[in-house]
C-alpha cells in the first residue's frame, strides 16, 4: 500500500456502519442549531490564482505532524493525530481536545469546521459509538452530539462549512459501498442539523477517488484530494453563475498533495505533501 492509500486510510476507512440511519447513542443535540446563514444571493469571483502563491514546509512546534487539519478561524486549526483531536496555533500551543474522547483506545478523524469556529464535525472510527458526529464549543470545551447527512452510504467524511446563497453548504467525500471510490456531495442545511443533497457537482462521477473535500467559507469553491495507486494530488473546482461547480483545475505546484484546509480568510492553504509532512502556501 502506497503513501497516498495510508492518508486515505487514516481519512474515512473503518466505518462500517451505514450512515444515514436514525442515531442511536445516548447523546442528544444540545441546540436547536448550528448556525444561522446570513440571507441574499453570493456572486462567486471564482478561485484564488494558486499558481501565483508561496509555497513553503511548515512545522506546527508540539506535535509530531499534523494531519487533515481545519481551520477554524485565520488564526486558529483542528487536526487529527495518532487517534486524536488537538487544536492549535498556526505555529504551536497544541492542545488535546480530551473533551471529545468517550473511552481509551478509539479513535477520533476527519475534522471539518464549521462557520466562526465555533462548531466542528468528525469522525469516531471503531466501537459501540463509531459514527459521525459534530461538537459545539462551551465553558468547558467542545461539547458533542450524534448526527448523520441524511444520505445512505457505507462511509462518508465531513468538510468544512461556507455559507453561499443565503444557506449552509458542506461537501463531503462518500462511499456508497465499500467497493465504489470516493464521490463528492454538497449539501445544503439551513441550522446544521438537518441536511439536502444536491446536484452541483457533475465532474465527481466515480472515475476517480476524491475526498478530502474543504468548500470556502463564501460557497465558492472546494478544494479536495484525487487518491491514485500510491499518488495523491490536488484539485479546485469553482462554482458558477448557475450555482454548479465547473470543471476542476489540479494545482501543479502542490504535486503530491491531500488533505487540503483553507482558512476562511481565503489567504492561507495547509496539505500534507507525500513525503515531505506539512506544506503551507500564501498569495
Amino acid at each position: 500500500m502506497g503513501r497516498g492509500c495510508v492518508l486515505l486510510t487514516v481519512a474515512v476507512a473503518g466505518c462500517n456502519s451505514i450512515f444515514g440511519l436514525a442515531p442511536t447513542h445516548e447523546m442528544e443535540p444540545a441546540i436547536p442549531g448550528l448556525f444561522m446563514p446570513p440571507a441574499g444571493p453570493t456572486t462567486c469571483a471564482g478561485a484564488p490564482d494558486f499558481a501565483t502563491w508561496q509555497y513553503t514546509p511548515h512545522v506546527v512546534a508540539g506535535t509530531p505532524g499534523v494531519l487533515h487539519p481545519t481551520f477554524l478561524t485565520a488564526d486558529r486549526v483542528v487536526f487529527m493525530m495518532q487517534g486524536h483531536l488537538f487544536e492549535s496555533g498556526l505555529d504551536g500551543g497544541v492542545v488535546r481536545l480530551t473533551s471529545l474522547e468517550l473511552y481509551d483506545g478509539e479513535n477520533l478523524a476527519s475534522p471539518a469546521a464549521g462557520p466562526g469556529g465555533d462548531v466542528i464535525w468528525f469522525l469516531r472510527l471503531y466501537g459501540s459509538s463509531q459514527g459521525l458526529y459534530y461538537a459545539t464549543r462551551d465553558a468547558d470545551g467542545w461539547a458533542q452530539a450524534r448526527t448523520d447527512f441524511g444520505v445512505i452510504s457505507e462511509q462518508v467524511q465531513p468538510g468544512t462549512v461556507g455559507f453561499y446563497d443565503g444557506t449552509g453548504r458542506m461537501v463531503i467525500a462518500m462511499q456508497r459501498t465499500s467497493m465504489d471510490r470516493g464521490r463528492l456531495v454538497e449539501l445544503e442545511s439551513e441550522d446544521g442539523l438537518s441536511w439536502t443533497q444536491l446536484d452541483t457537482l457533475p465532474f465527481s462521477d466515480g472515475s476517480v477517488s476524491m475526498y478530502d473535500p474543504a468548500l470556502s467559507a463564501d460557497g465558492c469553491f472546494v478544494l479536495y484530494s484525487v487518491y491514485g495507486n500510491a499518488t495523491n494530488d490536488l484539485y479546485v473546482a469553482a462554482r458558477g453563475g448557475d450555482g454548479v461547480f465547473a470543471a476542476p483545475v489540479h494545482l501543479d505546484k502542490a504535486a503530491g498533495g491531500a488533505q487540503p484546509a483553507i482558512d476562511p480568510s481565503l489567504h492561507e492553504l495547509w496539505f500534507n505533501q507525500l513525503g515531505g509532512g506539512l506544506v503551507q502556501a500564501t498569495p
